[in-house]
Formats: C-alpha cells, sequence, structure tokens
C-alpha cells in the first residue's frame, strides 16, 4: 500500500473518485428519473466524499498535497474561503464569524494561496452564500478587495436571492450563474422582488462576458432584461421563479421583446422561460399573433413554459423546429394559492387547447421531437387526441396527464410508432366510467416492440381472465423502474402469478412501486404493495431502504 502512495499517477487516479463536481441543472424529483442503477445507490454524496477525502488527508503525507488541491475544487458556500482571513473570528454570543479588529492587505495571505484552487461555490438546500458571516464582516472584506475577485479562476457560482455581495466572487472565468431563491423568514420580504438580484444581473456583462448558464430564480428588473441580453456566449438561460405573478411588475410589451431578444444569441440551446409570459389578462394575446413574425432560435433543442394559456400554442407555431427536441410545460406554481382551484386549472386548459397543441406537434416540422412533458395530473384528454402525436416517430421520453381510454389497443399503436422509447409516463383516467386501462398483456407490447424501455409508469388492470405465461416470451432488459397507479385490488391468490410474471418480464427490474395521483388519493393498491414485495424480497435491504428514501417513499 505504502508503494501505491509513491506513485503520484496512481494517486491522482485513486483521488479523484471523491472530486465534488457540481451538477447545474435543475434538481428534477425521482419521479422525474428515467432510469436507476445500483452505482446511483452507492456512490458517496458530497459531504461524505470531503470527510473522507480530508481524514486522507491527515494520515498520509504523500497524498495530503493532492487531497487538499481537490478539496478547495468545490466549495459549500463561501465560509471555508472567509475564514482563512486573519482576524476573522466566530463569536458565540452572535453566533456569526466577525472581524475583531481593522484588516490589512498581510490578511488575506493565506487566502491567496488557496483561493486559485477553488474552481466551484454551491450551496446546500436552504443555505445562503455567506451563510454563519456577520453582515459587517462580508462588507469589510469586500471594501479591501475592492474590485478584485475572491476568487480569480472561478467557474460556478450558486448564490441566494438575498445576497448583497455576490459582486465580490464575479470573475470573467465564470461560466454557470445559478441565482438560487431561500425562503425568507419575514412573511412579506417572501412576496417582493429582490433588488440583490437586480444588483448581480446588472454587473454580469462587464464581469462575466464568456457566462454560458444563468440560472435566474427571481424576476429581474425591466432593465435586467437587456442585461441579460448582452450575455452573447449564454447556452442555458433558465427563469425557475416561485411566484410568477412577480412578472407583473414588467409590463408584457417589455416581456415580449425579450423574448424576441433571445433570438441574438446565436448559441442558445436549453430555454425555460417560467412564466415570463403569463399575465391572467390576455393583453400578451395580441403580440403572439403569427403574422407578427416567426422567432429564429438557431440552436434551440431544449424549451421549457410555465402555464399553458393561448398565448403558449402561438407561440409554437412561429418556432421554426428543425432542432428542437424536448418540449415541457409546466404547472403555474401560483395556481395553487388559488381558490377553486379546479375551476381555475379547467378553465386554463380549456383556453390552452390541448388538442390543437397535440395535432399541430403531429404535423411534420415537429419530427425532432424526443422528449415531450405536460405536467398537469388531472385528465384532460382521451386516446383519439393523441393520435397525431403518433407522427412523431423518434419519441423516446413522453410524460403525459392521465389519458380517457387507455387500453391495450392504444398501447400497442403508441409502441408501434414509438419503438424507441425509453420512458413511458401515461396513466389512466380514474375518473372515467366505466374505468379502461391496460392489463398485465400491455407490458409484453412494449417489450416486444419497445426493447429500450427503461421506465414504465401507467396503471395496470390484473384481470384474472387473462392466464399469464410462466415463460413470456418478451422481456425488458433494461427496464429498472416500474410505476402503477393506485387503483385496481389484486385477489390475493393471483399475487404470486403476478409477481412471477413481472420478474420475468423486467429481468434488470431494480424499482417497482405505487403512486398516487388525482384530486383524491386511492387508498386502494395493498395487493400490488405485496406484489412489490415479492419482487424486491431478494434484494439487498440497504439498496431498498435507499431507493425508498429516493423516492421519498417514507
Amino acid at each position: 500500500m505504502e508503494a501505491v502512495f509513491k506513485t503520484p499517477e496512481l494517486v491522482d487516479l485513486i483521488l479523484d473518485h471523491f472530486r465534488v463536481i457540481p451538477s447545474n441543472d435543475s434538481p428534477g424529483s425521482a419521479e422525474d428519473r428515467v432510469h436507476v442503477s445500483r452505482e446511483d445507490l452507492q456512490v458517496m454524496s458530497d459531504k461524505e466524499k470531503r470527510r473522507t477525502l480530508f481524514r486522507m488527508a491527515l494520515t498520509n503525507r504523500a497524498i495530503s498535497h493532492t487531497a487538499l488541491s481537490i478539496l478547495w475544487v468545490t466549495l459549500d458556500g463561501a465560509l471555508p474561503l472567509l475564514k482563512l482571513v486573519s482576524g476573522l473570528q466566530y463569536r458565540e454570543t452572535v453566533r456569526k464569524w466577525v472581524l475583531t479588529r481593522s484588516l490589512t492587505q498581510r490578511d488575506f495571505e493565506r487566502l491567496e494561496i488557496f483561493s486559485g484552487m477553488v474552481k466551484h461555490i454551491v450551496l446546500s438546500d436552504g443555505r445562503h452564500l455567506f451563510d454563519a458571516i456577520h453582515p459587517s464582516a462580508v462588507f469589510e472584506i469586500c471594501m479591501m478587495r475592492a474590485d478584485k475577485p475572491l476568487v480569480p479562476c472561478l467557474k460556478t457560482l450558486w448564490i441566494d436571492d438575498y445576497c448583497d455581495y455576490g459582486a465580490l466572487l464575479l470573475t470573467e472565468t465564470l461560466k454557470c450563474v445559478k441565482i438560487v431563491h431561500v425562503h425568507a423568514s419575514d412573511e412579506e420580504a417572501e412576496n417582493l422582488p429582490s433588488p440583490s438580484v437586480w444588483n448581480l444581473l446588472r454587473l454580469l456583462p462587464g464581469r462575466t462576458p464568456f457566462l454560458e448558464d444563468l440560472h435566474v430564480g427571481s424576476v429581474p428588473s425591466s432593465s435586467n432584461l437587456s442585461d441579460i441580453l448582452r450575455l452573447v456566449h449564454l447556452k442555458k438561460l433558465a427563469f425557475i421563479i416561485w411566484w410568477e405573478r412577480h412578472w407583473f411588475t414588467i409590463g408584457v410589451d417589455a416581456r415580449y421583446r425579450f423574448l424576441k431578444g433571445l433570438e441574438r444569441l446565436p448559441q442558445l440551446r436549453e430555454l425555460n422561460v417560467g412564466g415570463l409570459l403569463e399575465d391572467y389578462r390576455s393583453k400578451i394575446d395580441p403580440l403572439m399573433e403569427p403574422r407578427t413574425g416567426c422567432y429564429h432560435f438557431s440552436a434551440l433543442e431544449t424549451l421549457k413554459m410555465t402555464g399553458y394559456d393561448e398565448h403558449l400554442l402561438k407561440l409554437l407555431t412561429q418556432l421554426p423546429t428543425t432542432h428542437l427536441r424536448e418540449l415541457h410545460f409546466e404547472s403555474d406554481t401560483d395556481a395553487w394559492g388559488r381558490e377553486s382551484l379546479d375551476d381555475y386549472e379547467t378553465e386554463e386548459f380549456r383556453r390552452f387547447g390541448i388538442v390543437k397543441l397535440l395535432s399541430f406537434l403531429g404535423e411534420h416540422h415537429f419530427h425532432s421531437l424526443t422528449k415531450l412533458v405536460i405536467d398537469f395530473t388531472f385528465s384532460i384528454f382521451k386516446v383519439e387526441h393523441l393520435r397525431p402525436l403518433l407522427r412523431v416517430s423518434g419519441m423516446r421520453h413522453v410524460n403525459l396527464p392521465p389519458c380517457g381510454g387507455l387500453n391495450d389497443k392504444f398501447i400497442l399503436e403508441m409502441a408501434t410508432a414509438w419503438s424507441d422509447l425509453e420512458c413511458f409516463q401515461v396513466f389512466a383516467d380514474l375518473y372515467e366510467t366505466p374505468l379502461v386501462q391496460p392489463t398485465l398483456l400491455s407490458l409484453q407490447t412494449f417489450a416486444h416492440l419497445c426493447p429500450n424501455l427503461r421506465r414504465i409508469s401507467t396503471n395496470v388492470d390484473p384481470n384474472p381472465m387473462i392466464v399469464l405465461p410462466n415463460q413470456p416470451p418478451y422481456r425488458l432488459e433494461h427496464l429498472t423502474l416500474f410505476t402503477i397507479g393506485r387503483n385496481v385490488k389484486i385477489t390475493e391468490s393471483r399475487v404470486p402469478a403476478v409477481a412471477k410474471f413481472l420478474s420475468a418480464t423486467f429481468p434488470a427490474l431494480i424499482f417497482a412501486f405505487c403512486r398516487n395521483y388525482g384530486r383524491e388519493v386511492d387508498q386502494r393498491g395493498d395487493d400490488w404493495n405485496a406484489v412489490f414485495r415479492m419482487l424486491m424480497h431478494d434484494k439487498d435491504k440497504k439498496e431498498v431502504a435507499a431507493l425508498k428514501k429516493m423516492f421519498r417513499m417514507y
């Protein structure tokens, strides 16, 4: 073992497994997973990686230098770095790090040594960038540093939307800035736009001219829209804003001009406009008429939007879609605070015209589409409305609202049209009378025609009249996740046969579970849980516990 530590190449190879590289994509829920592997369950958390690497650095001098350089690559907040400033001490009385004296340039010598190693500063859930540091100390450090960046080679910066000193970390080496919304202790402040974000966005074009990835978690000011358009190297732009109504502080004309202005970003591949176009008063609709012209996003591949208004469909009619591969419609988070939610959402979808959307997507110029997500929990269409979508033959990921009339026959049509499917998430309409849903034989249809499937989430009727083969002729060799709606009971005597059938059809299955959805939670499904317990009985208990935690099944 000692010989290994004396070989620098081997040391670098071993320690590189503990390197923490942040993912700048917005975190999705486990429900969004297409696939799960045993490697996912065995991967150490970032905190565990840091702790293990720190212990290794203390136990062996030969690896301490390499270990320390890896430890400093990614920091959780700015505190580890600012603690290197001489004169900064922790005071229990205020539970903050404070300055005990005036600073001089010599107080930054240790910080200068290690700051060059830092490439990424991220934030754990709910943390602030300068957590546990007294504001007066941060202000004094800012004054001493003047315009000199605190971290000269920083590539990734996550910053909370209440941070007043983000400019201290802006540098031209930055590739990703993620402005994270942190819930305020003051309810009134929670509902207000953030001037700190406005100031940060104003500085980005001058301080971070090569920025490629920008996530905005708080509504910008009207002038900030022009600032963002000056970031000509942007490849990803996302507005992930909790209170979409804050967009109302910016006129609809300015928001529409901003959308048109995004055409000038030649490398923009992923765009999440969030609720940018929402106003609930239909004032933006006249601006979105087809006669106003087309949008020319030359590199756009992924488009995400919040809400279901008619003008969003108008936007799609004006998009040259040669490159568009992913399309997402997401729920409006503001709607959850409304009275008469069901009536509001029903009316919103009626105006949106879901049938028109599906028909439009079936036209020839959307054939590049591989992923469609419509995030809505209630049924708003039937299988006949889906038929135009079957023309999009390259579909790999389908996640749609509950669908009326979903049966074995239509599963066959979908599986035939979408032979490249990797993820299928479409549930039946539980409120349909009589209830119609696929049977277990549809799983064999998928296995026969869609061999690349990794996840199926749908309803399954374990019809006792169907004789299940002991050795099903087709198997899904890559499927690891299976989810059913908690809706139809299985007779106790049929549980072993269903479990055996699923085990043979899904030989690579790692996890299966019931999902609740819709207006009411249907508590039936105990027998399905019995099926899944039989499927999981030979699995590693720690892995099963990790999977339950991943999918929040407490």
